[in-house]
């Protein structure tokens, strides 16, 4: 009798279940159905937009081939794969071979860059996109531009012109130059200039000053379409709920390169490094990114305002420890051997790797390769800076007006590499309303940056020299 109760109870239950089960499907059913339908009139809705603002059809894009690249003999590795044979310091490493690994392939990094192989044969691979920015240092000769060269050709080999720009700084016009085929495809400038590859200091002051504009423009754009970077816009934009017009269009990531950094600091102070700094300050969101190469490697060159803007610090064979410590915060810098032989700082984590040889020729393989496709556009140009006459004037008159305390307070924040209220009203004994006044004045003469919400204001004058100049220059002009 008891088993008979206890059957009936469970087919009650199975059927309750069941019929529970099948409400709940209908239910599901009409709400997707209600669903579609909304979704099936936004997509006639977005079809309507796009048919008033069509899209620029573009030719497809060819990446390079391989074959472009030299075979060079490579011990413990072969094409397409990756072993745990360790790799010697001083061994040739092929960029054929890196390029046609499983793991650069099939990276799914934004801006992958395969920097060389580690001493465990792995491939060592970046993110410029989450580095951001990138310093790379060591003695002449020892491998810097092996190393951009190893950072151009893995962007080229990944990305499409319609994804990726860049801004190829070379004072010396005796590296970067090489590129210039590119300039329609993947390079930038100001629309005016001749040269798309960039040797004149003043033309580099001039091109920061314009990717500042182009970063502020982008940052409107995410403000308009409620995103907050660039992957976010270009997401909306490629999905059609952004409708192109004159301003809205898809943002290609732009990466800066600066070779011989050092010389343009020194030779242009605070008219370079100011803009500079704003630059890698605040574009970490917009698809801005700066990669700079120096082999002055000095504590007045190499700041502490620097090196927190480029928390991936590459660094080559140098012979002085103090230049290892003064990079890395350490001296393994020393014992590194030559020809692109160097520690990666990122992250906190300092690995050593191989780069890559790649030689003249294979570079004007790949550029004419892609120079050849010549239907894909034109140069992007970059709006020309153009300057505030009445904020000028404004400033000039602030300056006009400084503070007695004006060149001592400067002295302390370029000594401390340190803008703070506080300090100046407890070591100079003076109110809130008169720190307050100094810091201004020295906002506007360039010694220190703008407020940006809580913090510190940057120090735009990197040592007491340059600062004694512009101090200099200030006098003259308020005689």
């Amino acid at each position: 009798m008891k088993n008979t109760i206890f059957i009936v109870i469970l087919v009650l239950i199975v059927a309750t279940l069941v019929f529970v089960a099948l409400i709940l499907r209908e239910i599901l059913r009409k709400r997707k159905a209600a669903k579609n339908s909304i979704f099936n009139n936004i997509a006639v809705a977005k079809k309507i937009k796009v048919i008033d603002k069509p899209k620029l059809v573009t030719p497809d894009y060819i990446v390079p081939t391989p074959e472009l690249l030299n075979e060079r003999t490579e011990e413990g590795t072969e094409e397409g794969t990756e072993d745990e044979t360790p790799t010697r310091s001083n061994e040739i490493v092929s960029m054929r071979k890196l390029v046609t690994s499983f793991s650069f392939r099939d990276s799914v990094a934004e801006l992958p860059i395969v920097l060389g192989r580690t001493i465990n044969s792995k491939n060592y691979i970046l993110d410029l996109e989450k580095a951001s920015h990138l310093l790379i240092a060591g003695a002449r000769g020892e491998g810097k531009s092996m190393v951009i060269n190893t950072i151009i050709t893995s962007l080229l080999y990944k990305k499409k012109p319609s994804e990726l720009k860049f801004v190829l700084i070379d004072q010396t016009g005796s590296e970067l130059p090489l590129y210039s085929p590119l300039e329609k495809h993947f390079l930038a400038k100001i629309e005016r200039d001749d040269q798309a590859i960039i040797t004149d200091n003043q033309q580099a002051i001039n091109t920061l000053d314009s990717l500042n504009t182009e970063m502020d423009k982008r940052y409107k754009l995410f403000k308009t379409a409620n995103v907050k970077n660039i992957t976010e816009y270009n997401a909306k934009f490629n999905n059609d709920i952004l409708a192109p017009n004159d301003v809205q269009r898809t943002l290609p990531h732009i990466v800066v390169v600066i070779d011989e950094f050092a010389e343009l600091f020194t030779s242009k102070g605070k008219e370079f490094y100011a803009p500079l700094l704003r630059l890698v300050r605040l574009s970490q969101t917009n698809g801005i990114h700066v990669i700079i190469a120096t082999q002055n490697i000095s504590k007045e060159i190499i700041t502490e305002s620097v090196k927190s803007h480029f928390p991936v610090r590459i660094l080559l064979h140098v012979t002085n420890s103090e230049e290892s410590e003064i990079l890395l915060g350490t001296n393994g810098a020393t014992k590194l051997d030559e020809q692109g032989d160097m520690l990666v700082s990122a992250h906190g984590v300092v690995t050593r790797v191989q780069a890559p040889v790649i030689e003249v020729n294979e570079i004007e393989r790949i550029t004419e390769f892609i120079r050849k496709q010549d239907k894909l556009g034109s140069v992007y140009s970059l709006d020309e800076f153009k300057i505030n006459k009445a904020e000028q004037g404004k400033k000039r008159t602030a300056i006009n007006k400084k503070d007695t305390l004006f060149d001592e307070v400067a002295r302390y924040f370029v000594t401390n590499q340190q803008c703070s209220l506080s300090a100046i009203q407890r070591n100079y004994k003076i109110g809130l309303h008169r720190a307050i006044r100094i810091v201004a004045q020295l906002e506007n003469a360039g010694v220190v940056g703008s407020q940006v919400g809580n913090k510190s204001r940057e120090i735009l004058i990197p040592n007491l020299d340059a600062l004694e100049v512009l101090l200099n220059k200030l006098n003259d002009d308020l005689k």
